[in-house]
């Protein structure tokens, strides 16, 4: 399953455009909180930060109200960090470059990979997974990490993201993965 990201309107705040199999299908609304939206505007999902004050890094919560499930995103760095489900946890390694490898259980499961050029710093992410995954708690994670966690490039009209030059990745993926339909 092949999912487009985009983000919208960074200067002023941020707004996300979902796209699965090339057709609009969700947007994120911040206003009061993180929710994934459908085309009716009815909630999909919501995350909500869980606080701890040892944290450098944050957790968060996601209920997914599509399948009744509640999962936890970790961060446990910079590079890497889980989305703990009921069923299973879906591990998220940085690659060399701009992608990030998607594991389950050391089984590559899929990619994302986020643009080189941002105008506005408005990013642009492709996600691809295998389609019995649950697609909007991973959709958050990509959103999230790009919320939470990389540099803000929004004071600047042209951003170009070189992605990791110097790191071993925990897990490496594989350039010929193709996800299971």
């Amino acid at each position: 399953m092949k999912i487009k990201i985009v983000e919208k309107n960074k200067l002023l705040s941020s707004d996300y455009e979902i796209f699965v199999q090339g057709k609009l299908k969700y947007h994120i609304s911040w206003k009061g909180a993180f929710r994934i939206l459908d085309n009716k505007d009815e909630i999909q999902l919501t995350a909500k930060k869980k606080w701890n004050l040892f944290r450098i890094n944050p957790k968060l919560e996601l209920n997914d109200l599509t399948s009744s499930t509640n999962w936890i995103l970790d961060f446990k760095g910079d590079l890497e960090y889980a989305l703990i489900g009921d069923e299973y946890t879906i591990d998220f390694y940085h690659q060399i470059g701009r992608k990030v490898g998607l594991f389950i259980n050391d089984t590559q499961v899929g990619y994302s990979e986020k643009n080189k050029v941002s105008k506005l710093g408005n990013d642009t992410y492709e996600l691809v997974i295998n389609n019995e995954l649950d697609r909007l708690p991973i959709i958050a994670v990509i959103i999230a990490y790009n919320s939470y966690v990389s540099p803000n490039n929004n004071d600047t009209l042209h951003h170009t993201d070189y992605g990791n030059l110097n790191i071993e990745p925990k897990q490496k993926i594989n350039s010929n993965w193709t996800p299971k339909k």
